[in-house]
């Protein structure tokens, strides 16, 4: 079974600012423009297990931003599958970005209908292995039963 359109498109609005294409296709984290070495990374002793960049002492005008969409209601998971951007909403839909930024929104529907309320909803996206063939996704989300 193929995935459909609509993953496709949530997989894109996952991956919405800050994301660059490298020549190989793949996505790679946003690069700054400006180096600020004077700053240190998190220390292993101050209980950091952050390994990435050091971003400290950066601002928004050191990174190059693109922004796909701004039709997405309270994002809350990205992933991406084939240049499509599939991001999780948490009130109980996927919407997903493609890579020529077609914009599309799925509900979820679950045996238990997704509660969103306060800090509750859909929440959390994991796409299988086979994703681009199956289009298996599992999903984290709060319910109310009974």
């Amino acid at each position: 079974m193929k995935p459909t359109p609509l993953l496709t498109i949530l997989t894109a609005a996952l991956l919405l600012t800050g994301c660059t294409t490298t020549p190989n296709g793949t996505t790679a984290p946003p690069t700054p423009v400006a180096s600020h070495n004077e700053a240190e990374p998190p220390s292993p002793d101050g209980g950091s297990d952050y390994t990435g960049p050091n971003l400290t002492g950066l601002t928004t005008d050191d990174f190059d931003v693109t922004v796909l969409t701004d039709e997405l209601n309270y994002p809350w998971e990205v992933r991406q599958s084939e240049g499509t951007l599939i991001v999780t909403e948490i009130a109980g839909t996927i919407a997903m970005i493609d890579h020529q930024g077609r914009f599309d929104r799925y509900d979820v529907r679950t045996s238990d209908p997704v509660t969103h309320d306060g800090g509750s909803g859909l929440m959390g996206l994991e796409l299988a292995g086979d994703f681009a063939e199956s289009g298996t996704a599992y999903i984290y989300y709060t319910y109310t039963s009974g």
